[in-house]
């Protein structure tokens, strides 16, 4: 199956929507529920968000990804999986070690040569 940009970034953001609006048991936060509110910071931060500090607030405290915080994380992704795409995977690093692992692998980035088929 052919690697589709526009899916991944959609399951990302739908997976980090999932993490910050699913119920907490108990004030701590699950370990996954904190990786899914750092990368709506990221986003935020990348972005330069005038209301960053507010829609991280609404991720944290009322468990919501605001429309907004969700175009930062899209900005974000299309960025990264371009970068990954050249090869430049220090640009992952420079916002931070935590996003590789929301990355896919760098050669499904890697367009097609003539004759090839698809994975």
């Amino acid at each position: 199956m052919k690697y589709s940009q526009d899916a991944h970034i959609n399951n990302v953001v739908a997976s980090i929507r999932t993490r910050v609006e699913a119920p907490r048991r108990s004030e701590k936060l699950d370990k996954d529920t904190v990786e899914a509110i750092d990368i709506v910071h990221h986003g935020l931060v990348f972005t330069r968000h005038e209301r960053g500090m507010e829609l991280w607030r609404s991720a944290l405290w009322q468990r919501r990804v605001e429309p907004e915080a969700e175009e930062s994380l899209r900005a974000m992704l299309v960025y990264l999986l371009a970068a990954v795409a050249r090869g430049e995977l220090e640009e992952v690093s420079k916002i931070c070690d935590c996003l590789h692992e929301i990355m896919p692998p760098q050669d499904a980035l890697q367009p097609l040569m003539a004759g090839d088929q698809p994975r």
